[in-house]
């Protein structure tokens, strides 16, 4: 059903592992995406460049996209 709701609203979701959430923040400094693993275990998580990060068991990282 939300999968159906994203489409409609034309959002493609982040291809994400299992439990970790991306939340994404703008200001006037640049765009901030907040990964957290809610994991035991390290986790990678795919940059909008493309490239790759590791986020740690439990923590949580942050990348910033400038302006």
């Amino acid at each position: 059903m939300v999968d159906l709701a994203l489409t409609d609203a034309g959002i493609t979701p982040a291809a994400l592992p299992r439990d970790v959430e991306l939340v994404l923040r703008e200001g006037e400094s640049g765009t901030y995406r907040f990964a957290a693993n809610h994991t035991g275990g390290e986790v990678k998580v795919v940059l909008p460049d493309g490239g790759r990060a590791a986020v740690p068991a439990g923590a949580v990282e942050v990348f910033r996209e400038p302006r």
